[in-house]
């Protein structure tokens, strides 16, 4: 799992132009959450939600880039971030399995998210691992 982590991290860092971010809009306050996922997004606008998210993500919020940022050749769209969490995931009010717990490969810590920068890679808590190791145990 940590390998699959470091990959996805490896190849979302050599996409983001972070230099042409200027701000990250929150459309919500994500200050109750343990972590938030980040995925990057194609898209023609440069201050705004992107156009096509998947129903079941909540979005907290995304970042938003200049005019001088590079746009991809053939649809000319730019490369954002966007900030968000899955109904099924901790915090999300489809999720209810209280042995649920972890984070997704692309969750990251939320006091990193700034613009201009690489997010931190959420990391599992000692009360998340003690959980884990309590579930396996009892599934023994």
């Amino acid at each position: 799992m940590f390998i699959v982590r470091a990959y996805l991290f490896q190849n979302m860092e050599e996409n983001i132009p972070y230099d042409y971010e200027y701000e990250v809009h929150w459309e919500k306050d994500p200050s109750d959450l343990e972590y938030l996922r980040e995925k990057t997004v194609h898209t023609r606008k440069l201050d705004g939600l992107p156009q096509r998210v998947q129903r079941s993500y909540i979005i907290y919020g995304w970042t938003n880039v200049t005019d001088s940022a590079p746009r991809r050749s053939g649809n000319h769209t730019v490369t954002k971030r966007m900030f968000y969490i899955k109904k099924r995931d901790v915090g999300g009010p489809d999720h209810e399995d209280e042995f649920s717990t972890g984070s997704p490969a692309e969750a990251v810590e939320i006091d990193s998210i700034e613009a201009g920068t690489e997010s931190t890679e959420h990391e599992v808590s000692p009360d998340e691992l003690e959980k884990w190791q309590d579930v396996i145990v009892s599934e023994d």
